[in-house]
């Protein structure tokens, strides 16, 4: 399965709803999690580059035995792979900042008891837990 996920487009839409909320784009860049400054699908592709080259220098290593060089792979790896999860947890704070955070908590509408989101959105609903879709996924 390939993903395609644009950080930037996401960047963009996080600050957006908040500027439609009445945060200011300033306060956004001070107080939130993101880096807004700088380009996220460029930071998420050398994050996710550099981990890989430590997965396969330890898959290397460990194939030759050489220990030294799999200690040093899976250090690097290790690092690489907080800095994946530091990554999301950023995106993560910043969307529930959007609709839980002290600024906005009160500034949207309630939503009804069995909302669906409007047809012409093309969206498909599901209430499907996530490992139901990709078991689907799997069998198709």
């Amino acid at each position: 399965m390939n993903v395609e996920i644009d950080f930037e487009e996401l960047k963009r839409t996080i600050l957006l709803a908040a500027k439609k909320q009445g945060l200011s784009e300033e306060y956004v860049i001070k107080n939130w999690h993101i880096n807004y400054k700088i380009n996220q699908n460029e930071e998420f592709i050398d994050i996710l580059s550099n981990f890989q080259k430590e997965i396969k220098l330890l898959n290397q290593a460990i194939t030759n035995n050489d220990l030294l060089t799999s200690i040093r792979a899976i250090v690097r790896a290790k690092v690489y792979s907080q800095l994946l999860a530091d990554f999301f947890e950023k995106i993560n704070d910043d969307i529930a900042q959007l609709l839980w955070g002290d600024e906005l908590k009160d500034k949207w509408p309630n939503l009804p008891e069995g909302y669906k989101v409007p047809a012409h959105y093309d969206y498909e609903e599901t209430n499907k837990t996530h490992s139901q879709q990709i078991a689907e996924m799997s069998s198709s």
